[in-house]
């Protein structure tokens, strides 16, 4: 049974990859192409898909990968005030940064935030905030 339920919801990921894109901002609950609905249905479909892969090859995936899946919480909680945040200080400091300059600044800058953020959230006074 959850062979079938695995196997309709890759079929159903994979279509929607190649045949009927789509792509919903969830922050402001805006569509930006494609059907609302089946955006969020595929959305689905998706992560039961990613799910069951990586619960497969779990011994074939370095460590450093198990460690962000591990974070995952505190990492959909944080990214996009690490994204604004970056973004806005990017914007004052390098004005006329664009395209791979700006794009790598602020990756680093967001790869540190997260990883700092990840380290004090990390402590026992604040893991009630992310269920840990």
């Amino acid at each position: 049974r959850s062979a079938l339920v695995f196997s309709s919801c890759g079929i159903l990921y994979i279509a929607s990859i190649l045949f009927f894109p789509q792509m919903v901002d969830i922050r402001t609950s805006t569509l930006i192409y494609g059907n609302y609905n089946t955006c969020i249905i595929v959305s689905i479909a998706a992560c039961v898909t990613w799910n069951n892969i990586c619960k497969y090859v779990v011994r074939y995936i370095p460590a450093i990968f198990l460690q962000f899946g591990k974070q995952s919480m505190i990492y959909y909680v944080v990214h996009w005030l690490a994204i604004s945040y970056s973004s806005l200080l990017l914007n004052l400091i390098l004005s006329d940064a664009y395209g791979w300059k700006y794009f790598g600044a602020l990756s680093l800058m967001v790869a540190v935030l997260l990883s700092v953020s990840t380290y004090y959230l990390k402590k026992p006074k604040a893991k009630f905030l992310f269920g840990l």
